[in-house]
């Protein structure tokens, strides 16, 4: 599945963005290593808990990085849309839920300042 892109870079902050798009194409590799991600990695099951989510929510993680929180939440919900603004982050992402087995997760390229969806068709964000 392709990205959709959302806004572009002038109208979100121009350098500013690229320089973000640089850094966290950098991390992309790493980005779920323990060692180096512990605020996310070791909280998902925290995270899942306190969203308490219901199999008919439609999730939406914004500035989502690889999608790691949207991919834990995705067995308890109906969709998540994870946006990032670094296709190296979506294509990793992507390519971990694949083999997740997570074919309720989607990935879109955008910006998290810019609206993607509907504000009223998410139920958690």
């Amino acid at each position: 599945m392709s990205p959709t892109v959302s806004g572009d870079a002038s109208e979100a902050g121009g350098d500013h963005a690229a320089r973000l798009r640089a850094s966290f194409t950098a991390q992309a590799d790493t980005f779920e290593e323990p060692a180096l991600n512990a605020a996310f990695t070791s909280a998902l099951t925290w995270i899942v808990d306190a969203a308490q989510p219901r199999t008919e929510d439609r999730c939406l993680d914004l500035a989502s990085g690889t999608g790691l929180v949207g991919r834990a939440l995705a067995p308890h919900v109906a969709e998540v849309i994870c946006v990032d603004t670094t296709p190296a982050m979506l294509a990793r992402g992507r390519t971990a839920a694949e083999a997740e087995g997570l074919a309720n997760v989607t990935f879109v390229l955008g910006d998290a300042t810019l609206p993607v969806v509907p504000a009223a068709s998410i139920d958690l964000a």
